[in-house]
């Protein structure tokens, strides 16, 4: 289509690599190596380059103040927090795991029922039923897993 406000054929693409869906004819952006660190990415062998931060003074920047004070704050409250011994945990999680095993024995008679009844008038209220246990389970797993992130 001559004159169209879409892309043209794959044939502009760069074929090397499926990635890039710029057309061949707009250069990438190429810092100038001189002023830049080269990379290596993760063992790959390839090289990126930056460019360099500005140098900008700081002295006057409140922006600047204020990040830096709230960094600091930052870390000096957590140098403080004193963490709590796993002992403490290990009694709320074993409450949780008998919960995450009543819901799993739960969602396990639920399906049974439902795929008793396959072929009757219940199936859809054993169907729905057989959801609600799996999401009290899902719940209840969520829950536990916040619970030992907080941990």
């Amino acid at each position: 289509m001559a004159g169209s406000i879409y892309p043209g054929p794959p044939s502009l693409m760069d074929q090397s690599e499926s990635w890039n869906h710029r057309p061949q004819e707009i250069p990438m952006c190429q810092p100038n190596v001189e002023d830049s660190v080269a990379l290596d990415l993760r063992g790959m062998g390839q090289e990126i380059s930056l460019p360099p931060t500005a140098n900008l003074d700081p002295s006057n920047d409140k922006v600047y103040e204020n990040v830096t004070g709230l960094v600091k704050a930052a870390i000096k409250m957590s140098s403080k927090i004193q963490p709590v011994p796993p002992e403490d945990y290990v009694p709320m999680i074993k409450i949780a795991q008998k919960l995450l095993n009543s819901d799993l024995g739960e969602l396990i008679s639920k399906m049974q029922l439902a795929q008793q009844c396959a072929m009757t008038r219940l199936q859809q209220e054993y169907k729905k039923q057989m959801l609600t246990a799996a999401h009290a389970l899902m719940v209840d797993a969520k829950h536990l897993l916040d619970f030992i992130d907080q941990a």
